[in-house]
């Protein structure tokens, strides 16, 4: 993370001609989108050393805070060369880069930094592009920057950028030509995909000509009240050094284009693609491409970069160097490695790791008081099942906790909390399940030998009393002829005995009847599955019909109290 830093914002910088330009860039739903951009004169004290304006370095310091701030070397500080090697894998390049490189270089690779870029595989091997910059120009640009009270995390450089710009602001597919006309140099640049093929630059710019403009001002009177940006064409033959200025820069960028363009053997480029300063003067640019015969391409003005055609060009290398600090942007150049590591890794990281920090002890608090309240309700549950467990077993709290107590030598119970079984703890709770056990466990079996279930009398008296076999009178004061029973049978099927001291008492009653009218037999079967005083519940009840006779068996409630091991 620390070798390619990336952000979600990303503030590029660029100084040139003593101007300022910095883009402040995002990513929203994985496209980049411009925040905000800068512009500004640095000023001098007179020592030969430039410094911001305090609003400007008040807004770069706010602006830096949460931001990924970036910078890039000139086209001139950096040497780009092609180089192919048998290897594959990005790990076992970066290894040998240094090595493979040494030869390209014109100076000694410890005394550079290496970058490089895949460009594509062969059979055998990759295909890279290799940017290197010396030492004394990295350390040059980060003291500059240094002075303005700025630390960048990237330092790419400008064929970078551009290329970067080129990848998102123009529709070619394959390899592009790039052409930067800035304020003091112009540079040209090849790239693929926003990948850097190769690069030239030349010393010249938009700013030799202004001041060759200044220069035939003071020779020719009728140019006084013209400014540079409203020059013609047909104009140019009365100023002269200017014209001649024109002529060499037109050279300049015919030689770097054409000389460009010969870097992949039989690419025939049909256009080129135009950034810098000269996108503010539209009546120049025929004049210094019109020996290219290349079709000029403008950036494509984009819904998240609220910026015209001219300001897009102008802010070309700030855009460019922004958008390589992006999450998704995977072919960055940073040259801050080795000994110009960034010194402080952890700066924009501080808050997020704070905030994370911070969301750990809150869930931490949060899942504390969660298995607090958790553990709490078990317990009340504990408590009550204790309580449950004592009256199951036909013990009375208070005999119990005053024999537990006893037992175990503790104080005699004084007041009503002691007698409140939620106050009693885990160990409390444990303790006191522990001494239940072992009463149960060495208390002798029993079992009860008399049954509490209903008699034969109460049986009959049920039936006697129930509206099926004692009907009331109907509406004409006529007896109505009940249910009439043909055979009752009382029979216990089941009772505890000395081999089965688990059992429980069942009586089953089995009754023969004649019914007048099958509705009324249908009625008494309704009441027997319907709760009542006497049929079980959980027994089975049997029906059956034969010519007017129906038989029927239930199990009566068994209400005898048994040992909690039974029951």
């Amino acid at each position: 993370m620390l070798d390619s830093p990336n952000a979600l914002h990303v503030l590029g910088l660029d100084i040139e001609s003593n101007k300022l330009k910095g883009v402040l860039l995002t990513e929203v739903k994985g496209k980049p989108s411009l925040i905000r951009i800068l512009f500004s004169e640095t000023l001098s004290n007179g020592s030969n050393s430039s410094f911001f304006s305090q609003e400007t370095a008040q807004t770069i310091n706010t602006l830096s805070a949460n931001a990924l701030v970036g910078v890039a070397l000139k086209t001139d500080e950096v040497l780009i060369r092609p180089l192919e090697v048998k290897l594959k894998k990005e790990q076992e390049i970066a290894s040998i880069i240094d090595f493979q490189s040494e030869p390209l270089l014109p100076f000694p690779v410890e005394n550079a930094i290496v970058e490089w870029t895949k460009l594509g595989t062969t059979t055998d091997g990759s295909k890279l592009t290799i940017i290197a910059a010396r030492k004394d120009y990295v350390e040059k640009e980060l003291a500059k920057w240094n002075a303005f009270h700025v630390e960048p995390e990237l330092l790419s450089c400008a064929p970078a950028a551009l290329a970067a710009f080129s990848s998102q602001f123009c529709d070619l597919s394959g390899p592009q030509l790039i052409l930067h006309i800035g304020s003091s140099g112009t540079s040209c640049v090849m790239a693929e995909e926003g990948r850097v093929i190769a690069a030239q630059s030349v010393p010249r710019g938009i700013e030799q000509l202004v001041q060759a403009f200044q220069q035939d001002l003071l020779q020719d009177p009728l140019f006084k009240e013209r400014s540079f940006a409203s020059l013609k064409s047909d104009e140019l033959k009365n100023l002269p050094s200017f014209a001649e200025n024109l002529d060499r820069l037109r050279i300049d960028v015919t030689r770097i284009v054409l000389g460009i363009s010969k870097q992949i053997k039989g690419f025939e480029p049909q256009e080129v693609f135009l950034t810098g300063e000269i996108g503010q003067y539209p009546d120049l640019i025929n004049e210094i491409c019109q020996n290219l015969q290349l079709k000029i391409l403008q950036p494509i003005e984009h819904q998240n970069f609220i910026l015209n055609r001219e300001e897009l060009q102008s802010y070309a290398i700030p855009i460019g160097i922004a958008l390589t600090g992006l999450p998704n942007w995977k072919e960055q150049i940073n040259f801050r490695q080795k000994q110009y590591n960034y010194p402080h890794p952890w700066k924009r990281l501080k808050k997020s790791i704070v905030t994370y920090f911070g969301a750990c002890v809150f869930l931490a608090f949060a899942l504390y008081c969660f298995g607090s309240a958790y553990l709490s309700k078990q317990t009340d549950h504990l408590r009550t099942d204790y309580v449950n467990l004592l009256a199951s077993m036909h013990q009375s709290y208070p005999e119990f906790e005053e024999l537990f107590r006893k037992k175990n030598g503790l104080e005699p119970i004084s007041t009503d909390e002691d007698l409140d079984p939620m106050e009693l703890s885990i160990d409390d709770l444990s303790a006191r399940v522990q001494f239940l056990n072992s009463l149960v466990s060495t208390s002798p079996d029993s079992y009860p030998l008399f049954p509490n279930t209903p008699a034969v009398s109460d049986v009959l008296a049920w039936l006697a009393k129930h509206p099926s076999f004692n009907p009331s009178e109907n509406a004409d004061e006529q007896k109505i002829e009940g249910l009439k029973i043909e055979s009752f049978t009382y029979k216990m099927v089941k009772k505890p005995d000395k081999s089965k001291k688990n059992e429980i008492y069942q009586v089953r009653v089995d009754l023969d009847f004649s019914a007048p009218t099958p509705t009324q037999a249908r009625e008494f079967h309704d009441s027997l599955i319907a709760p009542n005083e006497m049929v079980d519940p959980k027994g089975e009840i049997k029906w059956g019909t034969n010519r007017g006779r129906y038989h029927t068996s239930f199990f009566l409630k068994d209400r005898t109290l048994y040992p909690s091991s039974i029951k």
